[in-house]
């Protein structure tokens, strides 16, 4: 991170989801599938960058188990549930706001994985 830059007010959360994902594909190597991206990435924008008031999270992601699929939600819904309650207290009260905080490119796992590793790139 470039001294002086301000913190990612959402920094710990996400370097702690792209954390529960390595693990997910330690076991689960699908997880990089374009579909399973996709399909997170929508889960994302619609309880977080674009919030959707009557959005569920599926119980669906693409991977090849149930098992897979649900860890993957409990993964996705243990980001929002901690993000979601600073969004007015954190200074991301834009759509893009949220974008540029969710697409940190300092942010990264203990494996070195990135946002866009996961969730591809949103312009």
């Amino acid at each position: 991170m470039t001294k002086g830059a301000p913190v990612n007010p959402i920094g710990n959360e996400l370097s702690q989801l792209l954390n529960s994902l390595d693990k997910i594909g330690k076991i689960n190597e699908e997880i990089g599938d374009t579909d399973v991206r996709e399909k997170m990435s929508k889960a994302i924008h619609r309880t977080f960058i674009e919030p959707v008031g009557s959005y569920e999270l599926p119980d669906e992601f693409g991977m090849f188990s149930d098992e897979a699929n649900r860890l993957v939600k409990s993964a996705l819904e243990s980001f929002i549930n901690s993000v979601i309650p600073k969004i007015g207290s954190a200074g991301l009260a834009s759509e893009s706001e949220r974008m540029d905080a969710f697409q940190d490119d300092d942010i990264e796992s203990s494996e070195g994985m990135y946002y866009d590793d996961y969730f591809g790139y949103a312009g």
